[in-house]
């Protein structure tokens, strides 16, 4: 079984990753682009320079309004002296563009759009994403083996990290974004560094220094990793003598230090052709407060805490500190912790914009898991282990469920709070899509009491005529001893009905309805308010129930207040009552209140 985890693990792991990805790219249009957001300045070096031949990419006009909603528009450039610099680092272009070729040459040969930015393009992209996913996994993998972590415990770690953590979104739904690439070129300098510091490997000495300078051009603040080091050799010795090593390799080292800084000149020649400068900021007034860190709030705020929203981070990097007993690595890797979390946190929006929970640490996510790693190869007992795998399962569902919640507009991109995270904690059910956002925006009315000119309402005690007010039960009442109910069977409330005559077009301006509900998260249900003629709707106002839903199974009090249209034909009539077409479960209604307010 050991072998197989070497030879196919993470393969397999990535392998089921990708048939994932694909089923959700498999046909590409206006509402499922994998180019978006900040991903459209990654990957725009490469159609400008092979394709368009524009440094200032002035085609992205072309290719928004052929492949984009308008809503979609993003326009990644900033300006420096008046020409544009694409704001986003070369990186992830300089990765792709064996992919960005081949996509180029199968489109050139099937006759197919060679433009850049039709479906087969971003197909392959999406095939590049998972390529280095799977190479730095790999690597990652087998310097887990190297700890002496067993090959199935190294392997159950890595598919916690991708399953359990925000990686499963950006593997899956969003391989545009830089995260997973930088956390793909760590995972093959981790294990670089282990093979010269360890084995002394001038092959790997090269490797490593080609990958430093992609990991620059990628996110300069990866350059963090050098701090890392120090724990993948163990001890001041083992340090000293890697460090001394390195020094001793002149043509290796010489090697290596030219590749490293191949990626470097790339940028800066891509710079210079579109600036005529080698060295720019293309962030402009984005930047690092070195002097404002906001830790707190990148680690553990509800709108997007690494540790609130990731768990399974939390645990890894607890259990990181728990199970080092090495005095020298535990050091280390706080130190490195501590120096990650304190640049992170310096950026000048902690929340780093759209994006599903902490994804400035995605590429971080190594920490821990080999806290994990840690726990697992620590835990001696078979009970032991099993109780901690079954925590981490925990762990991953709840960050399954989360994603799911983002895609779903269950929960927000920005602007949570502890209210709103528990609110919809771990609820997934088509009744709360959209539900915090309509709230976010939402005025709730206040109910009018004065200058009102007719008032009627309905407790439900007795029939007083309004149709289906016979539906009612004594289950949950508001006041009095019984209530109005709605479900599947029976799909609209109590109707109220009341004739809009001469005089009340004279004396008043404006309808109001409130009514007393209790029931699950409601979707489309809605309290509508509807003038009528001749059996052809004049006007309508409504608003979903949810918008006033505080807390489900609890009595919330709906209001809506609808002018009286001025040209209201003769005739009509106003109907007000409970729209429970779409949903199916049971609603309780209770203490109807309809008022016409005077002008």
């Amino acid at each position: 079984m050991n072998e197989f985890f070497k030879k196919y693990g993470v393969l397999l792991l990535i392998a089921v990753l990708a048939w994932r990805a694909f089923v959700q790219y498999k046909h590409i249009g206006p509402e499922n682009q994998v180019l978006r957001a900040d991903g459209k300045g990654y990957y725009a070096y490469l159609p400008a320079l092979f394709i368009y031949h524009d440094g200032q990419m002035n085609f992205i006009d072309y290719y928004e309004h052929k492949y984009n909603p308008p809503e979609a528009y993003a326009d990644f450039r900033n300006k420096d002296n008046g020409r544009y610099v694409d704001k986003y680092f070369a990186g992830v272009a300089i990765l792709q563009l064996p992919f960005f070729l081949c996509a180029h040459a199968v489109s050139y040969l099937l006759h197919l759009p060679t433009d850049g930015y039709a479906p087969l393009y971003q197909q392959f992209f999406v095939a590049g994403a998972l390529f280095y996913l799977f190479l730095g996994m790999q690597f990652f993998f087998l310097y887990l083996i190297a700890w002496k972590v067993r090959p199935w415990q190294a392997w159950l770690v890595i598919a916690m990290i991708l399953l359990g953590t925000n990686a499963w979104h950006y593997t899956v739904y969003e391989q545009c974004m830089s995260h997973l690439y930088s956390l793909s070129m760590f995972g093959l300098f981790i294990y670089g560094t282990y093979r010269i510091i360890h084995t002394q490997s001038k092959k790997w000495l090269v490797i490593s220094l080609f990958i430093f300078g992609m990991i620059v051009v990628l996110r300069p603040v990866n350059m963090v990793i050098l701090a890392f080091v120090p724990f993948v050799a163990g001890s001041w010795p083992n340090l000293k003598n890697g460090i001394m090593f390195v020094l001793r390799s002149y043509a290796s080292l010489a090697i290596g230090m030219l590749l490293a800084l191949l990626p470097v000149v790339i940028q800066s020649l891509l710079w210079h052709w579109q600036t005529g400068k080698f060295l720019v900021y293309s962030y402009g007034t984005e930047g690092m407060e070195w002097a404002n860190p906001k830790i707190f709030h990148i680690l553990f705020s509800y709108r997007k805490g690494w540790f609130v929203w990731t768990p399974l981070a939390f645990i890894g990097v607890f259990g990181l500190f728990l199970s080092l007993k090495d005095w020298f690595r535990f050091f280390s890797i706080s130190l490195f912790l501590l120096l990650v979390i304190y640049i992170l946190s310096c950026w000048w929006t902690p929340d780093y914009g759209m994006g599903f929970g902490a994804r400035e640490f995605i590429e971080f996510l190594f920490v821990p898991a080999i806290g994990l790693a840690l726990i697992l190869k620590r835990s001696k007992h078979w009970l032991l282990r099993i109780g901690f795998i079954i925590i981490c399962l925990f762990g991953v569902y709840v960050n399954l469920v989360q994603e799911k919640q983002y895609r779903y507009h269950i929960i927000l991109w920005d602007g949570m709070d502890k209210t709103d995270y528990w609110r919809v904690f771990l609820r997934n059910s088509p009744g709360y899509y959209y539900f915090l956002e309509e709230r976010a925006g939402f005025v709730r009315p206040t109910l009018i009491n004065t200058k009102v000119d007719k008032s009627f309402t309905h407790a439900f005690e007795h029939a007083q005529g309004w149709r289906n007010d016979d539906n009612v039960t004594k289950v949950e009442v508001h006041s009095g001893t019984w209530a109005n109910y709605i479900n599947n069977k029976h799909e609209v409330g109590a109707i109220f009905t009341y004739p809009i005559d001469s005089s009340i077009m004279q004396k008043d301006s404006l309808v109001q309805a409130s009514i007393w509900f209790n029931g699950p998260q409601p979707d489309f249900t809605r309290l509508v308010i509807q003038f009528v003629k001749d059996n052809k709707e004049v006007a309508r106002s409504f608003e979903r129930l949810r918008k006033f839903a505080d807390h489900n199974f609890s009595w919330n009090q709906a209001i809506v207040q609808a002018p009286i249209p001025k040209d209201l034909p003769k005739g009509s009539i106003v109907n007000v009552y409970i729209d429970n077409t779409y949903n199916t479960e049971t609603f309780y209604l209770d203490d109807f209140r309809i008022d016409f307010i005077k002008k």
